[in-house]
This record gives structure tokens, C-alpha cells and sequence, in this order.
């Protein structure tokens, strides 16, 4: 039988606590009018502006590159965490996240340069 905490692959880093305490008042607030986008089919535009301007789009790329140098489990933990807030902003998220990741990962150095 396995733990929470190795489903996910560690237990939570240095990093994600770093990266928690700048991320999470931002997922309190949008929190705050999750329930009135919902029901008024309103889209999170502004809410996705601001996670953008706080940089949680660069959460995977290295510190030393301007990222939050976060860890597979650190993103997972922060993705879960702004899902409680709002869980249609993931859903709108996990495209780019998909992006980042294959440039993170990827072999090409233009690419990465680039993106």
C-alpha cells in the first residue's frame, strides 16, 4: 500500500514552500469569486492575468532563468492547490503547462532560448 506522499515522488521541498507562500494568497483571492464566474459564465481572465504577472507560467523553469524552479511534485502540489481555488483555471492552464514542460525537458537549445 502507498502514501500520499509517495504517490507523489517526495514530500514537499524548500521550493514549494517558497513557491506556496507567494502563490497561495493569490489562490485565496481567486477563490473569492470562483463560485460568481461560475454561475455567471464569466472567464477568468483577469485571475489568469494575474497568476502571469506573478509568473506561475515559469514555475518549471530554472531559477537561474528567471523560473520558480520548481519540481514535478512542486507544480502538481501547486496545480492541486489553485484546483481548490478554482478548477477551471487548470483546466485553462494545463495547455501551457503541457508547452513548458516539453521546453524544460527538450533537447534543442534554439528551442528553449527561444520559448
Amino acid at each position: 500500500m502507498s502514501t500520499s506522499t509517495q504517490a507523489y515522488g517526495s514530500l514537499p521541498s524548500a521550493t514549494f514552500d517558497r513557491l506556496s507562500a507567494r502563490f497561495q494568497p493569490i489562490f485565496d483571492e481567486i477563490a473569492k469569486g470562483a463560485v460568481a464566474r461560475e454561475t455567471g459564465r464569466l472567464l477568468p481572465v483577469a485571475e489568469i492575468d494575474t497568476l502571469k504577472e506573478a509568473g506561475f507560467g515559469a514555475l518549471r523553469v530554472p531559477v537561474d532563468q528567471g523560473g520558480g524552479g520548481a519540481s514535478l511534485p512542486d507544480l502538481f502540489r501547486l496545480l492541486i492547490a489553485l484546483s481548490a481555488a478554482d478548477s477551471n483555471i487548470t483546466q485553462a492552464l494545463r495547455g501551457h503547462f503541457g508547452l513548458s514542460e516539453d521546453v524544460v525537458n527538450g533537447r534543442d537549445a534554439a528551442r528553449k532560448a527561444r520559448w
